[in-house]
């Protein structure tokens, strides 16, 4: 898919940076898992925290916390935002 904005993983975010997601991809099962989980192309996040060694992502997403594996994380494409 083509975006005008620049995409990374979500997994590549550093930590306390805000970004909106651009699209989910992966298999269908773990795209309908994210949606329902709030990682809806549109909204903006937060990336809190990272654990270490391939741990998992605190995310700060919809007024809520989110644990994501880093290899989820990887599926879901971003859009920096600019710190303001």
């Amino acid at each position: 898919m083509n975006h005008t904005l620049p995409t990374l993983p979500l997994v590549q975010l550093p930590r306390g940076a805000k970004a909106q997601i651009i699209e989910i991809k992966g298999n269908t099962h773990l795209s309908l898992r994210l949606l329902e989980m709030g990682f809806i192309p549109g909204t903006h996040l937060q990336l809190i925290s990272r654990l270490l060694w391939g741990g998992s992502l605190a995310i700060s997403l919809r007024g809520s916390m989110v644990a994501l594996r880093q290899t989820d994380a990887q599926n879901i494409l971003v859009s920096p935002l600019e710190k303001s």
